[in-house]
């Protein structure tokens, strides 16, 4: 029963953290799409995911993105992308560190992890995109949305992919980083 109060306590902790993390710092990273920023929020929820379990890095998310509703001018359809787009990465990262066979924590297995929680989330963000957010946007935030960044094909190619693979790479990068000094010391609390 200690261990459960503890483990959401780390969840809560690690989700304000990551609520802060998404709104500063951030800044743009592809020029033409100043609408996508980088932030570092994933890097709490990836704490909670492998540290706890994969479902509270997903708590993780929600509740950033739930608490960043308040501030935003997407009508929820920023946060509802940024919730599936991490929320899959962040589940196939932690599912791949957490339940592997090799319960050491190895800096090869994170970065498998890594790398396949990059490709997972790059694909979930085109198809997510594709068929759902766009659609989305334009029908509720900004009807010619698409003309303004030359077609749905073109917005996905040349801003969604690279996006997404810039910023979860980066993030895989700072978490592999702290990875080995930081989970010892979140497990040892537990």
């Amino acid at each position: 029963m200690q261990s459960k109060a503890k483990a959401v306590s780390i969840t809560g902790i690690l989700a304000a953290l990551s609520a802060i993390l998404f709104v500063y710092p951030h800044f743009v990273v592809l020029p033409g799409f100043p609408m996508f920023k980088m932030d570092f929020a994933d890097i709490p929820a990836l704490l909670a995911a492998t540290v706890v379990s994969p479902f509270c890095g997903v708590v993780v998310v929600l509740i950033r993105n739930a608490v960043h509703l308040f501030m935003t001018d997407t009508l929820g359809i920023g946060e509802l992308s940024n919730f599936i787009i991490s929320a899959s990465y962040v589940l196939v990262a932690g599912s791949i560190i957490k339940f592997s066979k090799d319960s050491t924590a190895s800096i090869g297995r994170s970065l498998w992890a890594m790398v396949s929680a990059t490709c997972v989330a790059v694909a979930v963000s085109a198809l997510s995109n594709y068929f759902l957010i766009i659609r989305l946007y334009e029908m509720f935030v900004n009807p010619e949305i698409m003309t303004f960044v030359g077609g749905v094909k073109n917005y996905i190619i040349a801003g969604v992919l690279p996006f997404n693979a810039i910023k979860a790479g980066i993030n895989s990068v700072v978490f592999i980083t702290v990875y080995k000094a930081l989970i010892p010391k979140i497990k040892s609390y537990i």
